[in-house]
């Protein structure tokens, strides 16, 4: 027997029973076949229905509480969300959604407010309300529902909806994570400006074709990344194997050194301080003044006194840094000596 303890709408009820909380959501007798698969589904990512339950006459799924914070809550507290966390929460939502659209099911209702943030950073879709399964031979949905903003155009009795509907809402929902707004407030930049515009065609049949292949695309936006800061670096900026070649030895050159120094430092019992001093000041003698040279990260493009000068200036200050910086490396190496 269940104990209500809190009305959240006219749909959704908070109970009780033992020590647990669980939330109860209204079901209609057409959505009870609906409601049986979801039940059969177990994903982390899936607010979990572990019965159902008879209450005045209605009838009611019932889903375990889940504590955190919505989505909206979250970004709204933390004033947006960096491209890691972005990257891990559309994962997971992706995740989610692949385990219902494996058994014909459309959520349908994907918005930032049936997002749930768990303290541990799981991503949990919640409210099955609007969910319905796949209609094969249906031209259009029958009925108009939906959050604005967040709903895909088809489901405003376009035309039928899909997979693709969802793909169109978690495109608006990354584009949210990024910027707080909804893509024609405020387009996100990036690397996730192409995949949000993407899901977000009004023709569902320029999305993305699944849940799975955004997935894919989401998850190389990490080796993109690592790629785009090798790009910055010296000897990786022309993309001619010529350059990446010796480039890719010298760094990993220095990278050896470190680990010798260390390992040596070590077998001869120095101290922490002599440790740390001796194993990185000869590698970044050897490597700042090489990425001041040549321009790292673009730096000089950054810098207040050199972003608008002219390129013999640029050239100029270039040298002198990386000049300045050898010679306080070759001080500091020297100084090391005296360290015990």
């Amino acid at each position: 027997m269940y104990e209500i303890i809190k009305d959240l709408n006219e749909t959704t009820k908070l109970a009780i029973q033992g020590e647990r909380i669980y939330t109860l959501k209204k079901m209609y007798p057409q959505d009870i076949q609906l409601y049986k698969v979801i039940k059969s589904i177990s994903n982390a990512h899936l607010a979990k229905i572990v019965d159902f339950a008879s209450i005045e006459n209605d009838l009611y799924a019932v889903s375990l509480y889940i504590q955190g914070e919505t989505l909206k809550s979250y970004v709204t507290r933390n004033g947006g969300v960096s491209d890691n966390e972005v990257i891990d929460i559309a994962s997971q939502l992706c995740d989610g959604l692949r385990a219902l659209h494996e058994r014909g099911i459309i959520h349908r209702d994907i918005n930032p407010n049936n997002i749930i943030i768990t303290d541990s950073k799981t991503a949990v879709i919640i409210d099955y309300g609007i969910s319905r399964f796949k209609k094969i031979l249906q031209n259009r949905d029958t009925q108009i529902l939906g959050t604005q903003g967040y709903a895909a155009p088809e489901q405003f009795g376009f035309e039928q909806t899909s997979g693709r509907s969802d793909i169109y809402s978690l495109g608006v929902v990354i584009n949210y994570m990024k910027t707080g707004f909804l893509p024609n407030e405020k387009m996100c930049g990036g690397y996730f400006e192409p995949i949000v515009k993407r899901c977000t065609e009004i023709d569902a049949i320029n999305r993305y074709p699944d849940i799975e292949e955004l997935y894919n695309v989401i998850n190389k936006i990490k080796s993109n990344k690592f790629k785009a800061f090798l790009r910055k670096m010296p000897g990786f900026k022309s993309g001619k194997w010529y350059f990446q070649l010796p480039a890719a030895i010298y760094y990993t050159t220095l990278f050896a050194l470190i680990i010798s120094n260390i390992s040596q430092c070590i077998e001869e019992q120095k101290s922490v301080l002599y440790t740390i001093v001796d194993s990185l000041i000869m590698p970044l003698t050897l490597l700042v003044p090489i990425l001041i040279a040549f321009n790292a990260n673009n730096w000089i493009d950054k810098m207040p006194f050199t972003k608008n000068a002219t390129k013999s200036k640029r050239i100029t200050v270039s040298v002198l840094l990386a000049i300045a910086a050898f010679i306080a490396g070759a001080l500091l190496i020297n100084t090391v000596n005296i360290i015990p």
